[in-house]
């Protein structure tokens, strides 16, 4: 649920804030839930403070129950390294928090249930979105270190996974605790929105991976270098398979090898996303190396007529 746009930052709220919250409200922890508020803006102001600094253009911030998520404009604009900074803020920010109302309390010698809540609920928030499950930041620094390795779209497709079995025993938890006559439905709420928002991350990840891929082009255009990264590959291995392994920040350029592994093209970047668009994720590199004259007669027509 979008509340308010400030200089092109969309601040939204989750719609399970809003159940969980409300029950917090008629079960009478009224102070609790505007705390917990606060902790949550804090947050997200962090991650916000962290990517401005860091020249990184955010297009959206969302409350959540426990935390919230930070959606980035352009993952071309950022490495992994600087969403992993960008991730670690928030969680920081609760420890700091945290450390803060402790030492002040001790100092002046404050004793109140209050500062005692702020202190536990700021680092169980830190803490728990440490876990490495999407959207949690947790999930975001893991997937950033693995999209180091992999690429973004395979790294987002391991995240999934991960946080699928993350939310799946949480659900399971609870649902022991239940037969021994007890559970936490915050717990539950919290294990069913992962599952829903992995799966959702890892449906928009080409997309945003073909989107960002495709932006590369302007990015070239104005600084007129990039970083070129190298892939090797033989005949029967798919342009899906390579595509996984594509970077925002960097051009890729494949090597294709016969099976004396000698070499039989090499096939630019824009070619792999070209045969994706025409014959789907399953094409053989092989299949590409002979259709690419037609694919680029096909891409100059469509140019041609649409310019």
């Amino acid at each position: 649920m979008k509340l308010i746009k400030v200089y092109g930052i969309t601040f939204s709220i989750h719609i399970l804030f809003f159940p969980i919250i409300i029950s917090l409200f008629f079960l009478g922890y009224a102070e609790e839930m505007l705390i917990l508020l606060a902790i949550i803006m804090i947050h997200e102001l962090s991650h916000g403070l962290m990517a401005i600094l860091l020249g990184i253009k955010i297009q959206e911030i969302q409350i959540l129950p426990f935390g919230g998520v930070v959606k980035l404009n352009n993952t071309l604009n950022f490495s992994p390294k600087k969403e992993m900074i960008v991730s670690l803020a928030g969680p920081i920010s609760n420890v700091a928090l945290s450390a803060t109302i402790f030492f002040l309390q001790d100092y002046f010698r404050w004793e109140s249930l209050g500062f005692e809540f702020i202190i536990f609920s700021s680092l169980a928030i830190g803490i728990f979105n440490l876990v490495p499950a999407l959207p949690l930041d947790g999930g975001r620094i893991f997937r950033s270190f693995l999209t180091l390795i992999f690429g973004y779209k395979k790294a987002t497709d391991i995240t999934s996974v991960v946080s699928k079995i993350i939310a799946l025993g949480l659900i399971a938890l609870n649902l022991y605790l239940l037969t021994i006559g007890s559970y936490n439905f915050t717990l539950i709420m919290i294990g069913i929105f992962i599952f829903y928002q992995s799966t959702k991350e890892r449906e928009i990840a080409f997309y945003s991976t073909l989107k960002d891929i495709t932006n590369k082009k302007e990015n070239l255009n104005e600084t007129g270098s990039m970083m070129s990264q190298h892939i090797t590959v033989l005949p029967e291995i798919t342009i899906g398979e390579i595509f996984n392994q594509f970077s925002a920040n960097k051009f890729h350029i494949i090597y294709v090898l016969d099976q004396d592994y000698a070499l039989k093209g090499i096939i630019t970047e824009d070619e792999i996303l070209n045969g994706i668009i025409f014959y789907g994720m399953n094409y053989k590199v092989k299949d590409l190396l002979e259709n690419r004259k037609k694919i680029d007669k096909i891409t100059n027509n469509i140019k041609k007529y649409t310019y």
